[in-house]
Order: structure tokens, then C-alpha cells, then sequence
């Protein structure tokens, strides 16, 4: 069996290095320890209490501000967590940095056996991440993603047929000129919740300029509270708005509270994602759900399939449904 004192000869360090490494103490710089790192490896080296399977999933989020205070990120990570936990696995929250450098560190945790398998939920800052670890023979799933993601272990919405049932939806409410608001156009789920409605209005004959498109800078409430502030003091306003994500469509709504002005009786409003404060708002948000919790269980059962060997290639496009509540009013198109 490898010992602490074989790593320190092969590397030509310190055993007291080695163990500092090992223990991720201080005082061995990043040199040394990638040396050292890099012997363990080559050495097929397991500490004692590595020498079991970890029975654990690394689980990648991009760490931004509140990443898991979003219903829609939570509910996908409660529910895959449920599914992994019942079969013996936990899960470790892994904030992803720089991308290389983020890629080296979930290839040694696979590699020193610390985690199983890998999922990766791809903001569009982490698309560059979830390309690399798609790229591997690691066991691993893509939760949503860029266009060029290989849909072998990706699990996603169909946000394009999702933006197009808000396009018909609306349309045939009666509304004929309509805002999205979105975040970062480069979110890939966002951009193709936009396309969808601007196709379903396309082909009922509307033009582009039918289709007001807004982009914030951030997903925070007051970003969106100005965005209603924007949207509704203009000459010719929206009868209806889309925010493609939660905190967006709660923050319209409480923009439009602050003019004095009523949803639905003055303007629509229609959300996407089931957050549980859209339904507990008034009005109930009329809703575009992808049903994250049944994402969150299929990807960690595509990850469990790929670890057991049972099946290497899995995908999920999932479905989303309209869910009508209070807050879209039916109007006479002049």
C-alpha cells in the first residue's frame, strides 16, 4: 500500500508536506502542492479514509449572490438531493471559480474518488465549465445549459415551447402589444423563452415591434420595480408583461403597486417558473412552470444510471405547462 512517506520520496518533498497537502493546512505553496497532488494521483494514492467509496455527489453552482434563494434553483436541488439521499448518496456544494481551475478540482475530487458524479447547474457563466465536464468520461449531468451542450447527460425545459404557449396565451386574451422582461440575454433559458413568444406572435401575423423586449442587469426586485416604472410610463404601454424568471414578475408587480396601477385591470403580468410566492401573491401569477422538482429528480436518477453503469447516454427535455390563475385579464384588441 502507497504510504505518506512514497508520495514525499516520488515528489521529492517533505512528509510533513504531504500531510499539510492532505490536510489542506497552510504553509506548502501552489507549486508544490500541484506536485504533490499530481504524485498522489500517479500513485493511485487513497488516504485511509478515502479508501471506501464516497458515495457523493458534487454538486456545481455559480457563486453569485443568493444562487439557492431562487425557487427555481432550490426546488431542483431539493428534490435531486431527496432522490440521491434515499440511495445512499450526499450531496457537497461546490461553488465554482475559475474555470480551469475549477475543472482541475472537480477531475482530482473524481480522481481521489471524494465524489461519484457530478452536476453542474449551468447559469450562463458556468457554461464554459459544464462544456469541460462534458467533455469527460466523468458520470455527470448538465442541468439546463448553452446550445452547444451534448444532450447525452443534459437535463433541461423546453424553454422555447414554453415562451411560445405565453405568446398564444396572451394573444388569444386578446393582447396585441406585449413587453418581456428578461435577465442577461447571454442566459440561454431566457433568450429561448423570448424566441418562444416572438415566434408564437409571428405567427399570428403581429410584427417585431409587437414584442418589446427588456433586459435588466440583475435578478433583484428593485431592478424589476424599475423596469415596471419604465415599461408603464411610456406613451404606449403593454397591456400585458412576461418576466421570464420569479423574482422579476414579483418585482413588476410591486413597481406597478407603487404607480397606483392594477394587475390584471391595468396591466397583465405572466411569469414563469412555480414559485410558491406567485402563488400566494394577489392576484395568483398566471405561470409558464417547468416543474423543477421533477428536473431535480430525473437528473439525479440520469446520475445514479451512469454510476451503476446502467445507461451512459440519458437526457431530459421537460415539458412546461401553463398554469392559469388571477393575473391576465382578457381584452377587445382595437
Amino acid at each position: 500500500m502507497t504510504t505518506v512517506y512514497d508520495i514525499a520520496k516520488a515528489a521529492g518533498v517533505s512528509p510533513a508536506s504531504v500531510s499539510r497537502v492532505l490536510n489542506q493546512r497552510e504553509g506548502v505553496g501552489k507549486k508544490m502542492t500541484d506536485r504533490i497532488l499530481k504524485t498522489m494521483e500517479e500513485l493511485n494514492f487513497k488516504p485511509r479514509w478515502q479508501a471506501t467509496k464516497a458515495r457523493s455527489i458534487g454538486f456545481v453552482v455559480f457563486p453569485h449572490k443568493d444562487c439557492l434563494a431562487y425557487p427555481y434553483n432550490a426546488n431542483i436541488l431539493s428534490a435531486a438531493s431527496e432522490v440521491l439521499f434515499a440511495q445512499g448518496y450526499h450531496v457537497q456544494l461546490i461553488p465554482q471559480i475559475q474555470t480551469q481551475e475549477a475543472f482541475e478540482q472537480l477531475q482530482h475530487m473524481i480522481n481521489m474518488q471524494q465524489v461519484d458524479g457530478i452536476m453542474v447547474m449551468a447559469f450562463h457563466q458556468s457554461y464554459d465549465l459544464a462544456k469541460l465536464v462534458d467533455m469527460t468520461n466523468i458520470p455527470h449531468v448538465i442541468l439546463g445549459g448553452g446550445d452547444d451542450i451534448s444532450p447525452d447527460h443534459q437535463v433541461t425545459s423546453q424553454s422555447v415551447e414554453g415562451g411560445a404557449k405565453a405568446g398564444h396565451y396572451l394573444w388569444q386574451m386578446g393582447h396585441r402589444q406585449i413587453a418581456v422582461i428578461t435577465p442577461s440575454y447571454h442566459n440561454a433559458v431566457h433568450r429561448k423563452r423570448l424566441e418562444g413568444v416572438q415566434q408564437a406572435f409571428a405567427q399570428h401575423g403581429a410584427s417585431a415591434q409587437q414584442v418589446h423586449h427588456l433586459v435588466v442587469p440583475d435578478v433583484q426586485f428593485a431592478v424589476s420595480e424599475g423596469a415596471a416604472i419604465d415599461l408603464m410610463n411610456r406613451p404606449s404601454p403593454p397591456t400585458a408583461v412576461i418576466a421570464t424568471e420569479s423574482v422579476l414578475t414579483i418585482g413588476f408587480m410591486r413597481g406597478c403597486r407603487k404607480m397606483g396601477l392594477s394587475i390584471p385591470d391595468d396591466v397583465s403580468l405572466l411569469g414563469f417558473e412555480n414559485a410558491q410566492e406567485l402563488q400566494c401573491v394577489d392576484p395568483a401569477v398566471t405561470v409558464i412552470s417547468s416543474l423543477a422538482r421533477n428536473m431535480g429528480d430525473a437528473a439525479a436518477q440520469c446520475l445514479l444510471d451512469q454510476i451503476h453503469h446502467r445507461q451512459t447516454q440519458v437526457s431530459l427535455n421537460q415539458e412546461m405547462v401553463l398554469l392559469l390563475r388571477d393575473s391576465v385579464a382578457r381584452i377587445k384588441p382595437s
